[in-house]
C-alpha cells in the first residue's frame, strides 16, 4: 500500500453488505458476521472482529438486500483467500481474493443441489480459455441458464409465499 501502485484489475463498488465468514477452526468451522466496505469482481474488503491471517482460506456469504435485487434477499456463497489484514479500532479490515473454480461449483451442485449464481457462472466462463466457437456456444447456453434461473427463482418464491401463509401439519 505504501508504494502507491494500484494493483486492482477490476472496479470496486462501495457497498455495506452483511457478510457471514466461515473459517476452519480446531474444532470445525467457525462462523463470524462482518460487513463489507467494498466489493469487486475479483475480491472484497470487509470489517470483522475475527482474527484472520493472510493466506487463510475462507468461505463467505454475501447478502444482497431486496433494495438491490428488486426481489427478495439474495445470498451469494463464495470461497476466497485472505490477502491482507489491517487492525482498525479493535476490529480488522480484511482484503480477500474471490476464488472461482468450476470444479468446486460442480461439487457444490452434487452435494447441495444448489445451482451456481449466474454471476459466479459467468465469471467462471470469463476465466476459462476458450476458442471463439466454444465461447459463443457457452454464451448461448449461459443466456438460456440466466433466463431459466430467474424464472425458477420466481416459481420458488411463489411456492414459498403460499407455504408461508399455511399452517404446519400436526402429526
Amino acid at each position: 500500500m505504501g508504494n502507491g501502485i494500484e494493483r486492482r484489475a477490476s472496479r470496486r463498488f462501495t457497498m455495506n453488505l452483511p457478510l457471514l465468514v466461515r473459517t476452519a477452526g480446531p474444532n470445525g468451522a467457525v462462523e463470524q458476521r462482518g460487513q463489507t466496505r467494498d466489493v469487486s469482481f475479483r475480491g472484497l474488503y470487509f470489517m470483522i472482529e475475527a482474527r484472520l491471517e493472510p493466506g487463510n482460506e475462507i468461505e463467505f456469504i454475501l447478502t444482497l438486500p431486496k433494495e438491490i435485487t428488486q426481489a427478495g434477499d439474495v445470498h451469494i456463497r463464495c470461497f476466497g483467500q485472505v490477502v491482507r489484514v489491517e487492525e482498525q479500532n479493535g476490529s480488522r479490515g480484511v482484503a480477500a481474493r474471490i476464488e472461482r473454480d468450476a470444479k468446486a461449483a460442480l461439487e457444490e451442485l452434487k452435494e447441495d443441489a444448489v445451482l451456481p449464481h449466474p454471476v459466479r457462472l459467468r465469471d467462471m466462463i470469463m476465466r476459462t480459455k476458450l476458442d471463439a466457437g466454444h465461447a459463443l456456444d457457452l454464451n448461448r447456453e449461459f443466456q438460456n441458464y440466466l433466463s431459466h434461473f430467474g424464472e425458477t427463482q420466481k416459481i420458488a418464491r411463489d411456492i414459498l409465499e403460499k407455504l408461508a401463509v399455511g399452517e404446519p401439519k400436526t402429526s
